[in-house]
């Protein structure tokens, strides 16, 4: 019956216009977004103040942790008058929320409807927070918004590679989200080199937009390339989730084509910025306030003028707030009024974008942490995988206190074999810290093999196109 269930409103939804379907709050936000993307620069920064002297007004009064530490350092919403006055809050660190979770939720929390999430682990551990159903209606329809710009209508037909929710190993190549009218394409089945399986429902699809993270399209591409396959043509290649480097997407032109757009988010959904394939990323001020907390490293100063952390804070997560977070994002940054921009932009600096493994049958992507929580194991604070040749990898762990070796390290090991298609035999090494990089940021996967072999298809490929 459940399964009737759900095809009859499958069918049902694909008649009706799409956002009625997403609801009411995404339909109210859209009309918005509409209208103030033709808002003077002005009216734009006076509704982001507005928005942020409300959120401040809102965890002073409702969230128990900003109310014990306003109190504790005289802050007081009604100062925060202008932009420079809303900077000199304190600034927010992941660990601050892990040691004071609860007192993150509002105190009626429960009416905000808000979403679980965890952040993507790219700092070497991964943390819990929510965000309300408003706040993510409204990244929706930025999203839409968009898209729209870019020539893509309501349920055009669309194809996104990602791994499935829940990430089940066994589930399908590929599934048919009839409702968004999107292609779903499993990129565990990538890993497994089994490229038909998502290269023809691909194909015969005829995306108008393809949407996925730069490793998982240069995978593909690579493949179309070495194999001489004919490329796919789409309206729209969109990225997001790591830095897209120009020889990247110059390789992925010649195999996917389409005008190339990349989306900078994080899960917090405290950010929101595009950009049109140019490395310079805007800002969607009608959802967050970025700002740079600058270097002190001499080397960035030296060679990158105004470079420093990106702090992001959303407008309108009243569930969980997160005021001037410290997304551990290098960039450059402009944020200057006079430059008339309509809102600010910035070039990201950072981005792993080598979180790749090379097997005999050619690159992989670990997914170590999601097999981890598909498996309910979660005995492992950090982690770090090492390439050392084609048939070994390391496995640098830092453990919670109730790992047991005797009983854990045979599991942790088959989960890891899993989720890395078993290519690998592999080497446990314990670790009371994993160390971060000179730019401060993790590194998840370190594999000279698997960038060499970037480099030399990267280098194949701009001498061809030459």
């Amino acid at each position: 019956m459940g399964n009737l269930t759900s095809k009859f409103k499958n069918i049902m939804y694909r008649f009706l216009p799409l956002p009625y379907f997403y609801g009411r709050d995404f339909r109210e936000i859209f009309g918005f977004l509409l209208e103030s993307q033709n808002w003077s620069f002005e009216r734009l920064l006076d509704y982001k103040l507005a928005r942020l002297r409300a959120l401040v007004k809102h965890a002073q009064h409702n969230v128990p942790y900003y109310r014990r530490l306003f109190k504790k350092m005289n802050i007081d919403y009604r100062d925060i008058d202008n932009f420079q006055a809303f900077e000199q809050l304190p600034i927010l660190e992941k660990e601050t929320i892990q040691n004071c979770f609860e007192d993150f939720k509002a105190d009626d929390f429960e009416s905000y409807q808000p979403i679980k999430t965890v952040t993507s682990g790219t700092s070497g551990s991964r943390t819990t927070i929510f965000r309300s159903s408003y706040q993510e209606a409204f990244r929706q329809a930025v999203y839409w918004r968009f898209l729209h710009s870019r020539g893509i209508a309501f349920r055009d037909p669309t194809a996104t590679l990602t791994r499935p929710l829940g990430f089940d190993l066994n589930s399908p190549a590929c599934e048919l989200d009839r409702i968004d009218n999107t292609l779903v394409l499993n990129t565990y089945y990538i890993s497994k080199h089994k490229f038909d399986r998502i290269l023809n429902p691909l194909r015969e699809f005829k995306p108008r937009l393809i949407w996925g993270h730069p490793n998982t399209l240069f995978v593909l591409a690579e493949h179309i390339l070495v194999n001489d396959l004919p490329p796919i043509e789409t309206g729209l290649v969109a990225t997001f989730g790591e830095k897209m480097y120009s020889p990247i997407r110059e390789t992925l032109k010649r195999a996917l084509i389409g005008e190339y757009v990349e989306y900078y988010g994080n899960r917090e959904n405290t950010i929101a910025a595009f950009s049109p394939g140019n490395d310079h990323f805007n800002e969607v001020s009608e959802y967050c306030h970025l700002e740079l907390q600058p270097t002190t490293d001499s080397n960035l100063i030296r060679n990158h003028c105004g470079a420093g952390n990106l702090l992001t804070t959303s407008l309108h997560n009243y569930a969980f707030p997160l005021i001037r977070y410290q997304s551990e994002d290098l960039v450059e940054y402009c944020n200057d009024p006079d430059c008339r921009q309509r809102s600010p932009y910035f070039r990201i600096l950072g981005g792993k974008n080598r979180d790749l493994l090379l097997t005999r049958k050619g690159l992989i992507l670990p997914f170590f942490l999601t097999n981890l929580e598909k498996r309910g194991f979660n005995k492992i604070r950090q982690y770090q995988l090492e390439q050392l040749d084609l048939n070994n990898v390391i496995l640098r762990v830092v453990v919670s206190p109730d790992f047991k070796i005797d009983s854990d390290e045979k599991m942790l090991l088959d989960y890891t074999s899993e989720a890395l298609a078993n290519s690998f035999k592999i080497k446990v090494e314990y670790h009371d810290k994993i160390e971060f990089t000179e730019a401060g940021k993790f590194r998840p996967v370190i594999s000279d093999l698997a960038s060499a072999f970037m480099e030399k298809r990267l280098r194949s490929g701009v001498q061809q196109a030459g």
